[in-house]
């Protein structure tokens, strides 16, 4: 099971934002099968898009998960919570 939901809101037209909501269960271990008690997670990202020209997107997003069990490596330990930032570019050829 995993439902996602998205809201996007266009600011102009060449900067929008967006929110995501996402669930991700596989307590059968099909997909992911690293952990004996199967894999839970939950998760919320948000993001602002540029898109300085028709075919070019810039994204920045940031994405907090929470897992459940410890599943996320850290340096010293595991945790259930996970934070990162990522920038991202895209160009669409015609």
């Amino acid at each position: 099971m995993s439902p996602v939901a998205i809201v996007r809101y266009k600011i102009n037209e060449t900067w929008a934002t967006a929110l995501r909501g996402e669930y991700y269960r596989d307590i059968d271990r099909i997909i992911v099968s690293s952990s004996s008690k199967g894999f839970t997670v939950s998760g919320i990202s948000i993001n602002l898009d540029y898109a300085p020209l028709e075919n070019i997107l810039c994204r920045v997003e940031g994405r907090w998960l929470h897992g459940v069990h410890q599943i996320f490596n850290e340096p010293e330990n595991q945790d259930r919570n996970n934070f990162s930032m990522t920038a991202s570019f895209a160009l669409k050829m015609r």
